[in-house]
């Protein structure tokens, strides 16, 4: 269906020069959208395997006493205005000294924190805090990665994404390339006007 512009100027779509359809510049933006799914696609597999590879390399970490200093409920997920669940968890803050530098860590681990903190810990109890030597301001209560349990939608998530924005991108030059090939002229044509 053509705009009433369209109509008026013998069914050329003013905006695009062209009979109907979406014009170069549609195109070109479509494309530019599609690489930003693409792009929040990659942003979130890479931010999620950092959490996993600093999560393996807590194995390697060094440990020092810590205390809890703080114990308070979290919550996670939904919100009023949906009708998703959220989840509420026991989460601990603690403190630990490393060369005379007091720092505050409130990881318990990477990935899943729900089972661990189950309110067993209280304040003023002893933990065993791992920490990155090189940047000590990243520390863990235990160490590896625990999956969790929504990791799997989350990975079609991120999946989802990265292919809507292959797709937009293929379907976008796709359709770049049909409206060429249509609106060039052919050698007959240019032949058959001389």
């Amino acid at each position: 269906m053509l705009p009433d512009t369209a109509k008026r100027n013998n069914g050329i779509c003013m905006s695009c020069k062209r009979k109907g359809g979406k014009g170069k510049l549609g195109y070109i933006l479509s494309i530019i959208v599609s690489f930003i799914f693409i792009a929040i696609g990659l942003w979130l597999f890479s931010n999620f395997q950092q959490v996993k590879d600093q999560g393996v390399r807590s194995s390697e970490w060094n440990s020092i006493s810590g205390v809890v200093t703080k114990r308070f409920i979290r919550r996670s997920g939904g919100n009023a205005m949906s009708n998703l669940d959220s989840t509420t968890y026991y989460a601990i803050e603690y403190v630990y000294h490393v060369n005379g530098t007091k720092y505050t860590g409130d990881r318990i681990c990477f990935g899943s924190n729900n089972d661990w903190a189950s309110g067993n810990q209280q304040v003023d109890d002893d933990v065993t805090v791992y920490y990155d030597p090189k940047s000590p301001t990243s520390a863990v209560l235990e160490c590896g990665y625990k999956k969790k349990e929504d990791e799997q939608i989350w990975f079609w998530f991120r999946t989802g994404f990265i292919l809507i924005g292959i797709f937009g991108v293929l379907y976008n030059l796709n359709g770049m390339l049909r409206n060429s090939k249509k609106n060039k002229p052919s050698y007959d044509k240019i032949k058959n006007q001389k």
